[in-house]
């Protein structure tokens, strides 16, 4: 078990073996033939399946490129440990409370051992007994922790802990007059917290059965009681005014809203769509909500009797031509929403259900403006209505921010104040019945890129993956080339951006570093010897648009060229015609707003680029543009301007025509990617309530569906999905390999006291 500053860092058996086998032999060359006795026993592996290893474990422990803190290559022979390694007989005391499991009647180890109380309870550490089941036939797990080791095999008969310069905790307190304290600790993920009405208990959802499910732990007991069994994972809990029950969204049967008594019992469905259900303060209602595909932007908003029924949409004309990005009941059980208007501005609303009055909150400029730079996401009131408390994201960051309100007239009076601070993600807010206990989950889910081997004829996975690319705070935008051997990035550094290459099991290579511009995502060419990108300038500086090519197959500086656009078009490379003399890109044109489809002609002897404008529609936004493999027909997407939790997959002819749907719009499917014989249409959907991987063949002669979709991904476990954000999204497939974006999970339940202060 790895562990950085308490948390756990999920890695495969493989990978822990090579670090094991790496630490015990530190500062000493292990090379490629010990590895393959030591970690295959033996048996005859790829060549380049080590190094692929070797790449993965580096990205986990952070290495930067070009950078050789922890792992040394000798080359053609093998690696060496070259991090600093301290071993103990005995775990220090410092070190116990970092990962404490809990032995259960079946001497598994339960993830959720709870803490009792309070933050001094983190240093008793004692040994706790075996408990066997209670009569109701529910396991009762004891909460108090024991102490850990890591035991690495080889050394020896010792326990050592292997502590490794990770930088920063998962998180800490902005303000140090607050306490805060970690809740719960051992192996697995906890997450979604959720106070019991009367501030005695906490349900929270843990995955050490294999699926994420609901359990309820009491705040000064010793024990744990499981609420929910399905095979399909359990998520968002939120309790009944009365303490009775709770409803959760449940994956099972393509997904739905489920209401489980908080003592134990059979669930029952209460609406078969939604996320994020709330209860209303009066116990009648449940609000919940259909999010889009990235987590930031809830379209619509639905209400229905907590007993079961007809769900029904929630409406009022002060949301006329508002998007909502997340919303809540209001202590007085009006409805808050937190919207964006076409121009970015931010308005917080609150209204009755039905179409009463709504309150406009007045957002002072000194108040409104850090919002500029920190996104606010979810948010939950204060029961005193003093607060409103919200997950804010800075890039990948998020972290916890506080505005104070008046609870009069719900105006912003101060803030927005940051009370946590930590590289990680600070999600789930719930308050104790008093406010003055803040709990919520710290996510150190780690984004890349893997490689799964596949079929793309048959839409057959052929083993688990193995992780190419990290996603490393600042590494986004990357492309596969076609061939599957080659990759390119776009790195944020500072006031820097940079785009690096490398072949896939190569050493990273820089290929453009620029100040003060941004850079969309670089486009592999047909034959992989150039990349094409957008190029512009930052805000405050002349708008200064250019597509940028670059040929990347010469070993030194790669020459670089540049067209120009017309002062008002913009071009996002989205794919290359296949004689390599054209992109296809999302676009706007002169002073549309419209974002359509385009190509771009590029000149064969400098001057400007020709953009040529293939499809826009007024009610529509067209994204993922791609060439079929015969350049006869071009795939994309089309997201409805008033509806964004859909989209539809069209193809076209490649110069432009009649679109022809090969999805029907019911539910977001994105990505759309070829197979490299062009008969099938590979997409990303969340038609049956979570993404996975579907397809649909497809007759590239006549241009026509073939068949209902399939599905190809069964992403089961809870700790490896895939990724939630489309701006970090994405999906290629080449001959052998299907490359996609994952997230490993690792989360703790963690308190912070004082949070009304």
């Amino acid at each position: 078990m790895l562990w950085q500053d308490g948390v756990e860092v999920p890695l495969t058996p493989r990978v822990f073996d090579i670090l094991c086998t790496l630490v015990e032999r530190r500062g000493a060359l292990v090379t490629k033939d010990d590895f393959m006795r030591l970690v295959w026993g033996g048996v005859a592996v790829e060549d380049n399946n080590l190094a692929r290893q070797i790449s993965t474990l580096r990205k986990l422990l952070r290495e930067r490129p070009g950078q050789r803190e922890y792992i040394a290559t000798v080359t053609g022979v093998g690696y060496r440990f070259v991090g600093t390694v301290t071993a103990f007989d005995e775990t220090p005391e410092d070190l116990r409370p970092i990962a404490e499991p809990m032995a259960t009647g079946d001497g598994t180890v339960d993830p959720s051992d709870a803490v009792a109380d309070a933050p001094a309870a983190v240093e008793n550490v004692r040994d706790v007994p075996a408990v066997p089941d209670d009569r109701s036939g529910r396991r009762v797990i004891p909460t108090t922790p024991v102490r850990w080791t890591l035991a690495i095999g080889g050394l020896a008969a010792a326990a050592v802990a292997l502590v490794l310069a990770w930088p920063n905790k998962p998180t800490r307190a902005a303000n140090t007059t607050r306490t805060l304290w970690q809740f719960t600790h051992g192996s697995g993920s906890q997450s979604d917290p959720a106070w019991s009405p009367d501030g005695t208990r906490l349900a929270l959802v843990s995955d050490h059965t294999g699926n994420a499910d609901i359990w309820v732990h009491g705040i000064n007991e010793t024990a744990a009681i499981r609420l929910t069994t399905s095979p399909a994972h359990d998520r968002q809990p939120s309790w009944a005014p009365d303490g009775r029950a709770l409803v959760f969204r449940s994956e099972r049967d393509g997904g739905g809203l489920y209401v489980v008594p908080a003592a134990g019992g059979p669930d029952r469905l209460i609406v078969p769509f939604g996320s994020h259900p709330r209860w209303s303060p009066d116990g009648r209602q449940i609000l919940f909500s259909q999010t889009a595909p990235d987590s930031s932007v809830v379209v619509k908003l639905f209400v229905v009797p907590a007993q079961g029924g007809r769900p029904e949409r929630v409406m009022h004309a002060a949301l006329a031509g508002l998007q909502v990005t997340s919303a809540a009941w209001a202590p007085d059980g009006q409805i808050s929403v937190w919207t964006r208007d076409e121009a970015g501005g931010r308005h917080f609303i609150t209204f009755p259900l039905g179409q009463g009055p709504a309150s406009r909150s007045t957002l002072p400029a000194e108040v409104s403006a850090p919002t500029a730079s920190t996104q606010l996401g979810s948010f939950l009131w204060a029961p005193s209505g003093r607060f409103l408390y919200f997950e804010g994201r800075t890039r990948t960051i998020r972290n916890i921010w506080r505005v104070t309100v008046d609870p009069a007239t719900r105006n912003w009076i101060d803030g927005p104040q940051q009370l946590t601070i930590g590289p990680g993600a600070d999600v789930g807010l719930t308050l104790s019945p008093d406010g003055s206990r803040l709990s919520f989950a710290v996510n150190t889910a780690r984004p890349g890129i893997w490689a799964f081997g596949f079929d793309p004829a048959t839409g057959t996975l052929a083993h688990e993956g193995q992780q190419i690319i990290s996603g490393t705070s600042g590494e986004r935008g990357v492309d596969v080339s076609n061939d599957g051997r080659h990759l390119v990035y776009r790195l944020d550094r500072d006031n820097r951006q940079e785009i690096w290459g490398r072949q896939l099991d190569g050493e990273p290579r820089l290929l453009v570093s620029e100040r003060d511009v941004n850079v969309t995502v670089p486009r592999w060419s047909p034959d992989h010897s150039r990349i094409a990108y957008l190029r512009q300038n930052r805000r405050g500086a002349p708008d200064r648009r250019a597509v940028v090519v670059l040929d990347v197959s010469l070993p030194d500086q790669p020459p670089i060229d540049v067209f120009p656009l017309a002062p008002d078009d913009e071009a996002i490379p989205t794919d290359w015609r296949a004689d390599g003399q054209a992109l296809l890109t999302a676009c706007r044109v002169g002073r549309d707003d419209l974002l359509g489809i385009c190509r771009l002609d590029l000149p064969t002897s400098g001057g400007r680029a020709i953009q040529h404008k293939l499809a826009v529609d007024q009610r529509l936004a067209l994204y993922q543009q791609r060439y079929s493999p015969n350049q006869r027909w071009v795939s994309f997407i089309a997201v409805p301007r008033a509806d964004r939790s859909t989209s539809t997959v069209y193809v076209m002819p490649a110069d432009g025509g009649p679109w022809r749907a090969l999805t029907d719009g019911q539910a977001y499917d994105d990505k759309p990617r070829w197979s490299p014989d062009g008969r099938v249409l590979y997409f990303i959907s969340n038609r049956d309530g979570r993404f996975e991987v579907w397809g649909r063949r497809f007759d590239p002669d006549a241009g026509l569906a073939d068949g209902a979709a399939f599905r190809v991904t069964s992403l089961g476990a809870s700790r490896q999905t895939l990724s939630p954000y489309l701006t970090d999204m994405e999906m290629f497939i080449t001959p052998d390999r299907l490359f996609l974006p994952m997230f490993e999970a690792a989360s703790r339940i963690w308190m912070l006291d004082q949070a009304d202060r």
